[in-house]
């Protein structure tokens, strides 16, 4: 039991000592009736804690916090980041808010302390990369709106459709990009994009690990940060989240918005301590540094929240959407494939999804010499690149299969040529939710997919298509045949689209939460 001689100055014993300071602990002192913790950070049963900062991280000074009615008081010396600590540049202290809540997330409470001013500096380096509009974004009006994002394919289209859909009466844009994974459907849309936003390449945001490069790519996003003074922070993907959440922090922005597009600690290239070691940093981040997160499939909240990474008012699904363009027919579509030699009665199963771990190209393979051992006019086609290129197109000649099965590499109009499919099969390993069932909806075409996060919410069994489990190349087969053997009229399946993957419904769920 604490006596009040412990709460009013917290604990003490051995803190000038270097090895028990250089463990960093976060102390939490409360009265008899409520826990008495002393809690390490580098502790593995962080997620029992109650302690979670909100707001720039400490350093040496102690501050003391008092909740009213209920005797508890928080005393706070340092934070585990001692690296950033030291980088931000000046004076840490303890100005926004520490929630405290229990392990259930079901009782929270919240400290709430005067924000306080950070000392103005001189423009950085990189001043010369803002637009006039850009500065003077706060006289228009406008919210200033700052994009962050290191990934490309489904998280790189989705932030192009953002910038390209936003109201620019209300919003002056402004877009941080990795160029270090820069595929050529970005670079298609950058000249489109700089009519609405101004761009910032960043070839320091990569997926390197590595400590120097993390604090390397904060420091280069705080500049930015300091110069546009965005009142929005949207981040992308588990990189640009981890550095751009961080770069937030003690900046005063109103609003800071994360995107996972998966989380990390859903892949399974992974192993189960790495995983834990995600699903923490997701934690920690959400706490103190996220407003809100955007999940883009109801499954991933689910996960969000079954690793208790935060409340679930944090977090919001928005489906990613497209807009209803037109689609070419399947002939037409099937001539800009080079595809329209083949036999009038062929059969063509397609996918448009890198060839990336993720997306497993071997089962897909593997289904594909399956099917065409008992249907022979059955064509099997990947409309798209990636690293495992060399090693689908090994697979394709060991097992003769080069007659029925086409890699044609990647193409900037993938999302128009699915008109050409019959059936598409998505063989991923998890997702978040995947523009190529979006785009497949739309065109009408059946789809037949791994039942993993997000694809299970596009995919309608026996509406639209069919699910099969990760890995099982029998039951993939089988629903492969499944679908060709049932007919599924072309509006019959758009209606999921229509339903819950249009563009102008993203836009409007995202922009709702921005101006909230």
């Amino acid at each position: 039991m604490l006596t009040n001689s412990d709460q009013g100055t917290g604990y003490s014993g051995g803190y000038n000592d270097k090895r028990n300071h250089n463990r960093q602990f976060a102390t939490m002192l409360v009265h008899e009736r409520a826990f008495a913790p002393l809690v390490p950070f580098r502790r593995h049963d962080i997620r029992n804690t109650m302690l979670h900062i909100r707001g720039s991280l400490l350093g040496n000074s102690q501050r003391k916090i008092k909740v009213p009615r209920t005797g508890i008081t928080v005393i706070v010396r340092s934070l585990y980041f001692r690296p950033f600590i030291k980088f931000l540049g000046h004076t840490p202290v303890f100005p926004l808010s520490c929630p405290l809540s229990y392990p259930d997330y079901t009782s929270p409470l919240e400290i709430r302390t005067p924000k306080y001013s950070v000392p103005k500096k001189k423009a950085s380096k990189g001043a010369h990369l803002m637009s006039r509009e850009t500065a003077e974004g706060s006289i228009t009006g406008k919210r200033k709106l700052l994009i962050i994002h290191e990934a490309m394919g489904g998280c790189g289209r989705n932030v192009i459709d953002i910038v390209n859909g936003v109201d620019s009466s209300k919003f002056e844009v402004t877009v941080v990009y990795g160029t270090s994974r820069i595929d050529d459907y970005y670079r298609k849309w950058i000249p489109t994009m700089n009519e609405h936003a101004t761009l910032i390449p960043a070839p320091y945001l990569t997926r390197s690990l590595n400590p120097h490069a993390t604090l390397h790519a904060i420091r280069k996003l705080r500049s930015i940060i300091k110069q546009v003074e965005p009142d929005i922070v949207h981040c992308h993907s588990s990189i640009a989240g981890t550095v751009g959440r961080l770069a937030t922090a003690g900046l005063h922005v109103d609003k800071v918005f994360y995107s996972p597009h998966a989380y990390s600690f859903q892949a399974w290239e992974f192993s189960a301590r790495k995983k834990r070691l995600f699903a923490l940093l997701e934690r920690i981040f959400s706490h103190m540094f996220t407003t809100c997160t955007f999940n883009v499939s109801a499954g991933e909240r689910t996960l969000a929240l079954e690793h208790r990474l935060d409340t679930p008012d944090k977090f919001k699904v928005v489906y990613n959407g497209i807009p209803d363009t037109a689609i070419p027919s399947r002939q037409e579509a099937l001539t800009l494939l080079g595809l329209d030699k083949l036999p009038e009665d062929s059969i063509i199963v397609g996918s448009t999804v890198r060839l990336t771990a993720q997306k497993d190209p071997t089962t897909f393979l593997k289904i594909a010499q399956r099917v065409i051992s008992a249907h022979p006019r059955m064509h099997f086609v990947c409309v798209s690149d990636g690293e495992l290129r060399n090693d689908a197109n090994r697979f394709i000649e060991e097992n003769g299969l080069s007659s029925n099965v086409h890699l044609l590499g990647y193409r900037n109009d993938a999302e128009r040529i699915v008109a050409a499919f019959d059936i598409y099969l998505l063989t991923s390993l998890y997702e978040g939710l995947p523009y190529s069932l979006v785009e497949s909806l739309r065109a009408g075409v059946p789809i037949v997919a791994t039942d993993v996060t997000g694809n299970n919410e596009a995919v309608r069994p026996g509406v639209n298509g069919y699910l099969f489990p990760i890995k099982n190349v029998e039951k993939g087969a089988e629903m492969v045949l499944k679908v060709y053997n049932t007919h599924f009229p072309a509006q019959q399946v758009r209606e999921t689209y229509l339903d819950k993957f249009t563009v102008k419904k993203m836009l409007s769920d995202i922009q709702q939460s921005y101006l909230g």
